[in-house]
C-alpha cells in the first residue's frame, strides 16, 4: 500500500497471459502477485483511478510483453 499526500493508494498488479491470449480469450489479463508481477518481463503500463471515477483510489501496473506493441 502506498500512501500519498495521507491518501492510502491500493497498488493491484497484472500481466498479459500468453497462454490465456493463445485460447482467444477476451480478456488475457490477470491479476497476480507483486513478486510474480516483479518477476514478468515486459512494458509496464500505469493507470490511475480515483474516487470520482469508479469509487476507489487505487494504481493498477499491468505488464504487457515488447511484442504486443510492435504487432
Amino acid at each position: 500500500m502506498l500512501c500519498t499526500k495521507g491518501l492510502k493508494m491500493t497498488i493491484r498488479y497484472f500481466v498479459f497471459s500468453e497462454t490465456l491470449f493463445d485460447n482467444d480469450d477476451d480478456d488475457p489479463i490477470e491479476e497476480v502477485s507483486e513478486f510474480e508481477f516483479l518477476e514478468f518481463e515486459g512494458v509496464i503500463q500505469y493507470e490511475r483511478h480515483t474516487m470520482r471515477e469508479n469509487g476507489c483510489n487505487q494504481v493498477c501496473l499491468t505488464k504487457y510483453p515488447e511484442w504486443f506493441f510492435k504487432v
